[in-house]
């Protein structure tokens, strides 16, 4: 070999010794966006001022702060997708919809309303779109761009945003509170197929976003039975229920910040919630249930009737074989009301105000065998509306 050829072939290994490896190289190249999960919980967003970015044709405003947020939405089913912001920062946001990667030539854009705005809550300014995904969708990705107008105060620091997603998607009379403009988007978003390249890193929001309230952890001193037994997911794990005819019973029940809320429309239209669990208890040395509610209205009827504000009821089969659900099932009722004596089931708290319940059902006699389901129900009077935080069923020393 000669000497020069030598020279130019050591030059190309220690040239190819200095370049990023594939994997970094497509890092930096890919976009990056964040995890949007489905837990009815708002998350702080991220977006930093971009003069430009492979998204700028697909954007509203070109340069400018933008954040891209992922989200795994099912075929056939309704969301929520929302976006608050201090109103103080002078923002003119908005808001794109993409049924693929957004940086996809071939991506449908969907731009979301942003207006008439409720401007009822002095701190901050919020929008809530309803997205109804197609049941024909091939696809369950869909991506979110939360852009702000450059030129507004601090243009280039950071723009403040929170964003949500919930799933079912909330009817604007579902909710409680003041300054929300509640708005559609499409109705039959059809999700494209994934197309196996990958073209964006993603994020997830987790590390710096806190929950609503306390997420208890029971690790080591015991198994929790219900799953999404503090609602953080929605209507995950549970299963939504009406005892009565009206078609539109559903709209009693709604996932929210709180947790679930049950109510009534007008008609005494029992709803609410039910797990199923089939869970063999037979060795549990304790059987805890609890559940923190709160009653902001309650039916001026008596709390010996049906008329009370919640009931938590737990269907199971007991050590003797004997069949506890329906009308045999444990069940409690929670009111604002007094209660008599003989009520040993019905529990009052005080109206507007957090309350804690909590029982051993290894106490019962005979005791539980096999857990088959836990329901929460409610909306039996009139003017009845309850907030549920949290309910879990904690098994110990099995």
């Amino acid at each position: 070999m000669k000497r020069s050829q030598a020279i130019m072939i050591a030059a190309l290994l220690i040239a190819a010794m200095t370049l990023p490896t594939h994997a970094n190289s497509d890092r930096q190249n890919k976009g990056r966006v964040t995890l949007l999960p489905a837990t009815s919980e708002w998350f702080e967003g991220g977006s930093d001022y971009r003069q430009g970015s492979a998204l700028s044709r697909q954007g509203t405003f070109g340069n400018g702060h933008r954040a891209v947020y992922l989200m795994k939405l099912a075929p056939g089913v309704d969301y929520t997708l929302g976006l608050r912001y201090p109103a103080d920062s002078r923002a003119k946001p908005a808001v794109t919809l993409f049924d693929r990667w957004p940086g996809d030539p071939q991506a449908k854009r969907y731009k979301l309303s942003t207006g008439p705005l409720v401007l009822t809550n002095p701190d901050w300014i919020e929008y809530r779109w309803r997205i109804a995904v197609s049941g024909r969708s091939r696809g369950n990705l869909a991506f979110a761009v939360v852009e702000a107008k450059p030129g507004f105060s601090g243009s280039r620091g950071r723009f403040r945003h929170f964003v949500y997603l919930a799933t079912p998607a909330i009817q604007p009379k579902n909710r409680l509170g003041t300054g929300i403009t509640y708005l559609r988007g499409p109705s039959d978003l059809m999700l494209a197929e994934a197309s196996g390249i990958v073209q964006y890193v993603v994020e997830y929001p987790y590390e710096r976003s806190g929950s609503r309230h306390e997420h208890r952890d029971y690790g080591r001193n015991g198994d929790d039975l219900i799953n999404n037994g503090d609602f953080r997911r929605g209507i995950q794990e549970w299963d939504v229920f009406s005892e009565g005819s009206d078609p539109a019973a559903g709209d009693h029940v709604a996932f929210g910040d709180d947790g679930l809320r049950i109510w009534n429309g007008g008609e005494p239209v029992p709803s609410g919630v039910r797990q199923t669990i089939r869970r063999d208890v037979q060795n549990a040395e304790s059987l805890v249930l609890e559940m923190e509610l709160r009653i902001d209205q309650d039916s001026d009827a008596s709390a010996h009737t049906d008329a009370a504000a919640l009931e938590l009821t737990v269907c199971y089969l007991d050590s003797e074989g004997k069949d506890h659900c329906g009308e045999d099932a444990y069940r409690v009722s929670f009111t604002t009301h007094r209660v008599g004596r003989g009520a040993e089931k019905i529990v009052r708290a005080n109206k507007g105000e957090w309350f804690q319940f909590q029982d051993e059902l290894m106490d019962l006699d005979p005791s539980p065998q096999v857990v088959k389901s836990v329901a929460i129900s409610g909306a039996r009077g009139l003017r009845q509306d309850v907030w549920i935080r949290q309910a879990h069923l904690i098994e110990r020393g099995n």
